[in-house]
């Protein structure tokens, strides 16, 4: 079931003046319920500008945004209920970072809900465990921190209100692999715990065709395909077309394909890759 749709979509930036340029023209495309989606592109294609559709953040020039079949903006003054039920994580954290301190910007949001003062310390709690912020920073300003943990911070603080779509603009970017691994699980953890939607925007291929269910391939403005991982990556050629590459583990398998051995199957993740290897060496 799809939980969140795009429905013929354009969004055209510097309307009616000599800068006018399409940012998406006639996007259609849905999300399903209780998967991770993520949505990949060459620079330009599109992206951001998608994601920024999808709490309200920015506001079609045509077409619709729908939440549960209803468009988000039939009653405008109502947004703000739309960005509780789907989180925002842009992709500069810094810039969502604002309040005095740590455990104060991450309370923001739950705060606006209206939740008691022990609801708030939960949820905000429960959200630093799923990021990997400890304690000792929460007292602290959000500026002192470095920049992967301003990237834990932001996470955190949407998190924290508990939406039932989680969308995340490189939301691993700049940080080391542990790092990065340590994001990606905390992501994956909650919405395993809530049965929550995630959005992924990366420009990384090797972390989208390890954590996604499903890709959204975006190439001029437009949504070039769509399908499963295992379809999209299947495809070498169509990636090309997009101007992106396939994960660098899948040269490594075609590099062993051609100096002779049998390898098959799930090619573009390690993993999979050293599944078929053993699997090879088994035969």
């Amino acid at each position: 079931m799809k939980i969140l749709e795009l429905d013929g979509v354009s969004c055209v930036y510097g309307r009616g003046t000599p800068f006018e340029i399409a940012a998406l023209e006639n996007v259609s495309v849905g999300f399903e319920k209780g998967r991770v989606t993520g949505v990949i592109g060459h620079t330009g294609s599109g992206k951001s500008t998608l994601v920024q559709m999808l709490n309200g953040l920015l506001r079609p020039t045509a077409g619709r945004v729908l939440l549960d079949g209803k468009d988000i903006w039939e009653k405008p003054r109502e947004i703000g209920k739309v960005r509780f039920r789907v989180g925002l994580v842009m992709q500069y954290p810094e810039y969502q970072l604002f309040d005095t301190t740590v455990r104060a910007d991450i309370s923001y949001g739950p705060r606006n809900m209206g939740l008691s003062q022990t609801e708030i310390a939960e949820r905000v709690a429960e959200a630093c465990r799923f990021v990997g912020l400890p304690e000792e920073l929460m007292e602290r300003s959000p500026m002192e921190l470095s920049g992967g943990q301003k990237r834990r911070a932001a996470i955190a603080g949407v998190i924290a209100m508990r939406p039932e779509i989680l969308v995340l603009d490189e939301p691993a970017a700049g940080l080391d692999p542990r790092g990065k691994t340590e994001i990606f699980d905390g992501l994956l953890s909650y919405c395993r715990a809530y049965g929550a939607t995630a959005i992924l925007v990366s420009h990384s291929m090797e972390d989208m065709a390890k954590y996604c269910d499903d890709i959204v391939l975006m190439k001029g403005a437009r949504v070039l395909r769509t399908g499963t991982v295992a379809e999209i990556f299947s495809e070498p050629a169509l990636l090309e077309d997009a101007g992106l590459s396939m994960p660098a583990v899948f040269t490594i398998a075609e590099t062993l394909r051609r100096a002779g051995m049998p390898l098959s199957g799930e090619l573009y993740t390690v993993s999979g890759v050293a599944r078929a290897i053993a699997q090879a060496f088994k035969s």
